[in-house]
C-alpha cells in the first residue's frame, strides 16, 4: 500500500481553473452539452469557495451547473447558493410578525416567479427544472395567486 497525500483543494487555488475546465469538457460530452465556460462571476465565485469536498465537490458543482444553465456560459445563478453567495429573501417578510404559512408562500412566489423568468415563461421547463410535475406547479401557481 503506498500512501499519498494531497494538501486540500482550498490550498491548491491555481489547480481550480484547470480542474473546472477539465471537469466541463469531460462533463459537456459525456452530458450532450455544448457550454464555452464559467463567466467570470461565477468563475471568482469558485475560486473564493473553500471546497471542504474538494475535487468532488468540486466536479458535482461542475456537473449540477452544466445541468442547470441554458446560456452558453455558465453564470453565478447557476451555481449553488453556497458558493455563489446568493441570499434568497421573500420581499417584506418579516418573520417575526409572519406566521409559517406566510413565509413558506412568499418564498414559494418569489421562487417560483424567479424560475419561470429564468425559463423564458416556460412553465413546463420551469417545473423540471424544480424536480416536479407541471401539474404541481400549476396547483401551487393557483395556491399561492400566481395565476397569470
Amino acid at each position: 500500500v503506498i500512501e499519498i497525500e494531497a494538501p486540500p483543494l482550498r490550498e491548491r487555488k491555481e489547480d481550480i481553473p484547470l480542474l473546472i475546465e477539465f471537469f466541463l469538457q469531460r462533463l459537456c460530452k459525456e452530458l450532450r452539452k455544448k457550454h464555452k465556460g464559467f463567466n467570470k462571476e461565477a468563475f471568482t465565485a469558485c475560486l473564493n469557495y473553500r471546497w471542504p469536498g474538494n475535487v468532488r465537490q468540486l466536479r458535482n458543482i461542475v456537473e449540477r451547473a452544466i445541468i442547470m444553465s441554458s446560456e452558453d456560459w455558465i453564470q453565478v445563478e447557476d451555481l449553488p447558493p453556497e458558493i455563489s453567495g446568493a441570499r434568497f429573501e421573500a420581499p417584506g417578510f418579516n418573520a417575526v410578525t409572519e406566521d409559517i404559512r406566510k413565509a413558506t408562500q412568499a418564498f414559494e412566489r418569489q421562487f417560483i416567479k424567479a424560475m419561470i423568468d429564468r425559463c423564458g415563461g416556460n412553465r413546463e421547463e420551469a417545473a423540471g427544472r424544480m424536480g416536479i410535475n407541471p401539474s404541481t406547479l400549476y396547483r401551487k401557481m393557483k395556491d399561492i395567486g400566481l395565476n397569470e
